[in-house]
């Protein structure tokens, strides 16, 4: 077998290694480069440049890449605006790698729970740290929150943690339906996932798990007749939901205050920089300066100093003493680069949820309710770890699996 050979039948190797590291937020842009390098030496490039052409989100893709890049020619920020480009990067360099070749869909189950095992291998060292910190140097901050999460904003580890429950509830009953002991390795690293998600403390993150895991689970095992099973795990998530709901364990207290701050009407103190408060704040003064730019924003480079400005005139200084931005990704985007770009994130966002619906694949479903809920709360394509995310995962599940009536799911 010659090397081209051992490349094309084995081009999704790379992807494995690119899917464990993403949740360690590590050496991805490394592999991403030596993979590109790799295709345009070994693999069919004008086959693959002319599959790129002729997949859609190609060019979604890369309109919203070059919108940022267009930014910085009418930036004042211009670091800013470099900045904005450089993360945007995956939007160019991921739909090059893989919309270009062609995958079966075990391959990209592979993927798939390679991003799963990485994420249960991150969750385990977040915990091992945490309890070495607690019980050696008696430090309880690191049990739970941004202390917790090593590699990335406990935010986003949380969505990779609730990501990858759902990506084992799919596949890995199917996968270790021969082995008994297997799907009850399943279960395990699904209760690694979950206990990553609580000790995150990340509201979005326990909400996402508590709504979108029974409505899985459900679908899951009603589909198989699995009734008794499906009894038995309502009633244990019910029971346990319960319990831990009326505890004072910290991550569900952040999770409560969220639904009592909801709920109580009262007037924001715009000194505030509490987290549910000062999110009502700032997403009013975004909303403003949006409908005063609407047509082209403010630039991707000078959006946050856009917001920095309003904080300032509005007496809202918790805001501007953490420089928070928009903590709303379509706010975020809308503000920096106009409605193009918000109606560009709402094809990239709403757009993958309706595909798959139309294509009947549960995971494509699920990363597109997981992403747009957390977009709603975080502005997650301003870092590396929510972008790389986001491009990663959204072109592995819309890429080419090669044969259109064999789904990979």
């Amino acid at each position: 077998m010659s090397l081209k050979q051992y490349y094309t039948t084995h081009n999704y190797l790379p992807l494995l290694l690119i899917a464990f590291l993403l949740p360690f937020n590590f050496g991805v842009a490394i592999v991403l480069v030596i993979s590109l390098i790799t295709f345009f030496a070994l693999g069919n490039v004008k086959a693959g440049m002319k599959a790129l052409v002729a997949n859609k989100w190609t060019y979604v893709f890369l309109l919203f890449f070059f919108l940022h890049a267009l930014g910085y020619f009418f930036s004042d920020n211009k670091k800013e605006a470099i900045t904005a480009i450089e993360i945007k990067l995956g939007f160019i360099a991921f739909p090059l790698l893989l919309f270009t070749q062609e995958f079966n869909r075990i391959d990209i189950r592979k993927v798939l729970r390679f991003f799963a095992y990485g994420t249960v291998a991150c969750t385990l060292f977040n915990v091992v740290r945490a309890f070495y910190f607690y019980l050696f140097q008696h430090e309880s901050k690191y049990l739970f929150y941004s202390e917790f999460s090593f590699f990335m904003h406990p935010g986003y580890f949380a969505m990779y943690c609730v990501f990858s429950i759902m990506i084992l509830s799919v596949l890995g009953i199917n996968y270790f339906k021969a082995a008994k002991h297997n799907v009850l390795l399943v279960i395990m690293c699904c209760l690694v996932l979950a206990l990553g998600v609580f000790m995150s403390a990340s509201k979005m993150g326990m909400l996402s798990l508590f709504v979108l895991l029974p409505v899985l689970l459900f679908y899951v095992l009603f589909k198989r007749k699995k009734y008794i099973l499906l009894a038995a795990i309502i009633v244990l998530v019910s029971i346990s939901s319960f319990f831990v709901l009326i505890t004072d364990f910290a991550p569900v207290q952040r999770l409560r205050n969220a639904f009592d701050f909801a709920g109580s009407g009262k007037a924001i103190d715009k000194t505030t920089s509490e987290s549910n408060a000062v999110r009502v704040l700032i997403w009013n003064e975004a909303a403003t300066i949006i409908k005063n730019n609407l047509l082209l924003g403010v630039t991707p480079g000078d959006a946050n100093d856009a917001l920095y400005t309003a904080y300032e005139k509005n007496g809202m200084t918790g805001a501007l003493e953490k420089h928070l931005n928009a903590h709303n990704q379509f706010l975020q985007t809308t503000l920096g680069t106009g409605i193009i770009g918000g109606i560009l994130l709402v094809f990239l966002t709403v757009g993958i949820l309706v595909a798959g619906f139309t294509r009947k694949e549960v995971i494509l479903v699920l990363f597109g309710l997981i992403i747009t809920i957390n977009f709603l709360v975080e502005s997650m394509l301003q870092t590396q770890a929510g972008t790389l995310f986001f491009v990663f995962l959204a072109s592995i599940l819309l890429v080419n699996t090669g044969n259109v009536n064999k789904r990979y799911l």
